[in-house]
């Protein structure tokens, strides 16, 4: 199950036919894995929950809070929370589509992926989740140490021919 943070400010709507502007700020989850169309039904799932006729979506960023792994046991959340906070350096993974790439929703998704396995098996961090929007994908990672994490991650991310690499 796929969780994700829905925020907008100043969002244009029209409800009842009258147009107006409203916040949108909560939480959805659904029970598929992340993908752009995952998103598109988020979005228009809590539309209707809302009772929002239309609004803006360009001005409302879907970001992945988290994945439950299936078999995931809530008695083992403690343990998982805890181990989190010995993680404390973080490094921002912003990717920008180059031109005329129309998959890149699909790469960058292929690219966290690919960091959260090296980050896991080397004991080195973990990825948290990623957020889309303005079009930007940014991947969130944790770490022990700074100056080990940026240096792996700049490894495993290198110069792709497909995005614009920016980390922070």
């Amino acid at each position: 199950m796929a969780y994700y943070s829905v925020t907008g400010w100043s969002v244009r709507t029209v409800v009842g036919g009258k147009r107006s502007s409203k916040d949108v700020q909560g939480k959805w989850s659904v029970g598929e894995p992340d993908s752009l169309e995952a998103r598109a039904r988020v979005l228009e799932e809590v539309r209707r929950h809302l009772g929002v006729d239309q609004w803006d979506d360009a001005k409302i960023d879907v970001g992945l809070s988290g994945i439950v792994p299936p078999g995931f046991q809530p008695e083992n959340r403690a343990g998982l929370f805890n181990a989190m906070a010995a993680y404390r350096a973080k490094c921002v993974v912003t990717l920008r589509p180059r031109a005329g790439v129309d998959d890149w929703f699909d790469r960058c998704s292929r690219l966290e992926s690919h960091l959260a396995e090296v980050l896991e098996a080397d004991d080195q961090g973990f990825v948290d989740g990623n957020d889309v929007g303005g079009g930007e994908f940014r991947v969130f990672c944790y770490g022990k140490r700074k100056p080990a994490l940026m240096s792996l991650v700049r490894e495993v991310v290198g110069d792709p021919d497909w995005a614009k690499v920016s980390l922070r």
